[in-house]
């Protein structure tokens, strides 16, 4: 029986790396250290001429971006008029009548660039979507304001400007242009900061992939719930280049489960670590979690600036901060960046071209997901010429573990069962005949009650609402063209349960703990030794039970060395 100073678990609920998560509240005793405010960082000295005034701000930006994945940057050089103007730009934009603003819609071009209206784009499915609007411009080869490293290309623009409004486009531009120089500067303190020669990322910044981002966030009540200006979630890119107006909002998730509150400082930007920068430092910077709230009763605006490489780069781990043994998947920039712009785009036009998020087709589902608020170390070589090694939070490999994987055949039955770690609850025989034949029900049953949407709109002149489906409607599934998927991720506190379905009907269920990074490599390399050492097996019948010494013995290997 609960006692009385036993309290419910407290969750906060996010999306990272474009996959939902969640972590607890801690407090008192269980609490960990951890930060409880940004830090600031003054940049005056990135571009000094001085080695060590230029390396002492990149020791500084080190520890911000290993400890909070956040940091103030004070001290920039990029002119206050320049970002005046913009400012007054974009408000001038947003007043407009929400029909005008609409004719630069982000579904009239393609690339995502234009504007959404609010609750457009959707993080968070238990809301109706950000309490936000936006406009998104990014590289144009054929646009000659923009400061291209080659003469400007002939076509049709893939920015989608409002017309007749120059003040705006100029402004915007401008602010763009100056933005690229100072993220350039950036990536060479970055550089620094991991222990590598200042130039080390200017290979794949020759045409950079830099977006600017407007927001307008209408006032909220201030005794209202906390419908979120933009949900819980993490940056996709390298980094992003915050500027804040004066109404505040924006806040951080520690690894407590607290949010800590980021207001703007006058004449600084926020800097925040992403997806892409966390991936290639194998997790040593850190790509934080932060929402907008704007409870202030105001209106704010802010302009976020996301920088990545060039659309073509393979992003791998950096040789300073791979670990012996370890396998890491490359990541091609643009691909990413598309496939992430698509995740909370519910409305456009090439959302069907998203595939379900525990699709072992999609490379890309937990791309940055070991940021987590566990107890942890990892190491990533660091400095200039001693290659000291910083250390942060990682979890232990018993905590990263793969627990057991298990083998359905299209029938239903168990074929193969095995664990991987000791000290595991110990389950019969007929525990696993159970959980195969159950899960093989409950994955057919979510196949079939895949819901299907109408395609057409009722009859226009219809002035009652139906009771039961038009004649009129012509209904297909949510996603025409792909084929219906049952249940693929089952996910507790204590596990995540993946299941990956052959096109025969074999089921492949993998046990893993929840903050586990790269399940579909796992998978693929599971499914792979199952294919060259038991379909390829002359002695083996199909739907039978696999009894395989090589297929055993290659896996438990194989398992073993990745932890």
């Amino acid at each position: 029986m609960a006692t009385e100073t036993e309290t419910a678990e407290e969750y906060v609920y996010y999306h990272q790396g474009g996959i939902p998560g969640r972590r607890p509240v801690l407090r008192g005793s269980k609490a960990y250290q951890t930060f409880e405010e940004i830090p600031l960082v003054d940049v005056t000295d990135i571009t000094s001429p001085s080695f060590e005034a230029r390396k002492a701000v990149a020791d500084k930006v080190a520890k911000a971006c290993a400890e909070v994945g956040f940091f103030y940057a004070q001290n920039h050089d990029v002119p206050q008029d320049v970002i005046d103007e913009i400012f007054a730009a974009i408000k001038e934009f947003f007043d407009q009548p929400n029909e005008e603003k609409m004719k630069v819609h982000i579904h009239k071009k393609v690339g995502f660039r234009g504007f959404e209206p609010l609750f457009e784009t959707k993080l968070d499915s238990k809301t109706r979507g950000d309490m936000k609007e936006s406009f998104l411009m990014g590289p144009d080869k054929t646009d000659a304001a923009q400061e291209l490293p080659f003469p400007a290309h002939t076509g049709e623009s893939v920015n989608n400007w409002p017309p007749n409004n120059e003040r705006f486009r100029v402004a915007v531009t401008k602010y763009y242009n100056h933005l690229q120089r100072f993220s350039k500067e950036l990536t060479r303190t970055f550089a620094l900061a991991l222990g590598m020669d200042e130039h080390f990322f200017d290979r794949m910044c020759t045409f950079p992939a830099g977006y600017v981002r407007p927001l307008h966030y209408p006032p909220q009540e201030v005794s209202g719930g906390e419908e979120p200006g933009i949900a819980a979630h993490t940056d996709f890119a390298c980094f992003t280049v915050l500027c804040q107006g004066q109404v505040g909002g924006l806040e951080v998730l520690n690894k407590n489960g607290i949010w800590i509150s980021a207001p703007p400082i006058p004449r600084t930007f926020v800097v925040n670590i992403a997806d892409f920068m966390q991936h290639i430092t194998n997790g040593y910077f850190q790509s934080t979690v932060h929402r907008v709230i704007n409870k202030t009763g105001e209106e704010r605006y802010s302009i976020p600036f996301f920088y990545a490489f060039d659309d073509e780069a393979e992003l791998e781990v950096l040789p300073s901060c791979r670990e012996e043994g370890k396998e890491y998947e490359s990541v091609r920039v643009g691909e990413y960046i598309a496939h992430r712009f698509k995740i909370s785009r519910t409305k456009h036009p090439d959302k069907a071209q998203v595939k379900h998020r525990g699709s072992l087709k999609e490379r890309w589902g937990t791309l940055g997901r070991h940021n987590s608020g566990r107890s942890n170390t990892r190491r990533c070589r660091a400095g200039n010429n001693n290659h000291r090694r910083l250390e942060i939070d990682r979890p232990s490999i018993a905590a990263m573990a793969v627990f057991s994987l298990i083998i359905i055949n299209k029938a239903g039955g168990l074929i193969y069962q095995r664990e991987f770690q000791a000290g595991l609850q110990k389950l019969s025989t007929n525990d696993y005949l159970v959980l195969a034949g159950t899960f093989h029900g409950v994955h057919a049953i979510t196949r079939s009650i895949t819901p299907r949407i109408p395609t057409a709109n009722p009859n226009p002149q219809t002035t009652s609402t139906p009771t039961t489906p038009s004649a009129s409607l012509s209904w297909s599934l949510p996603e025409p063209g792909q084929p219906k998927t049952g249940i693929e991720v089952l996910e507790t506190d204590r596990f995540r349960l993946t299941c990956f379905q052959t096109q025969t009907g074999t089921k492949f269920l993998l046990f893993t703990d929840p903050l586990m990074t790269n399940i579909d490599t796992v998978m693929k390399k599971v499914y792979e030794l199952y294919a060259d050492y038991v379909m390829k097996n002359p002695f083996y019948q199909l739907e039978m039970p696999v009894r395989c010494e090589a297929f055993d013995r290659h896996l438990g290997t194989w398992i073993r060395g990745r932890a």
